[in-house]
């Protein structure tokens, strides 16, 4: 598969909506996703030598797996190209100081949206979804 993929935590609702979020700025279609608990993602990741962890997002890639801010950096790069300078300068952050901020967002993330039941398949959106 040429496109990459963004593996996700589909059990949480802020995870769900996100996605939603993406499947709608992503017009052209460039990205593709996976649910962490599919059967599909243990064996992708597992290539890669990642050991999934359901508060984190991961970006596949050219062979090269993200994770956290790295990850985020890469979707926003993929979905606003003409950003990539400013992404770049956040992006002068520090990984470790980039991660905290992500690592409050994800023990946070239920409270943002509590309810999991957020519905994200539009049938068109259907084919861009790896695994069950």
């Amino acid at each position: 598969m040429n496109k990459p993929i963004i593996f996700y935590n589909k059990e949480c609702g802020f995870c769900n909506r996100t996605v939603t979020w993406i499947l709608k700025e992503d017009t052209e279609a460039k990205l593709m996703f996976c649910s962490l608990a599919s059967e599909t993602a243990q064996p992708i990741l597992s290539h890669y030598g990642v050991t999934i962890t359901h508060d984190t997002v991961y970006y596949l890639e050219e062979e090269r797996v993200y994770s956290k801010s790295t990850a985020w950096s890469k979707i926003m790069k993929t979905l606003y190209p003409s950003k990539t300078i400013l992404i770049n300068l956040v992006c002068l952050i520090p990984r470790a100081a980039r991660d905290l901020g992500y690592n409050w967002i994800a023990k946070h993330r239920k409270s943002f949206f509590p309810n999991n039941d957020y519905g994200l398949m539009k049938a068109e959106w259907k084919e861009r979804f790896l695994g069950t």
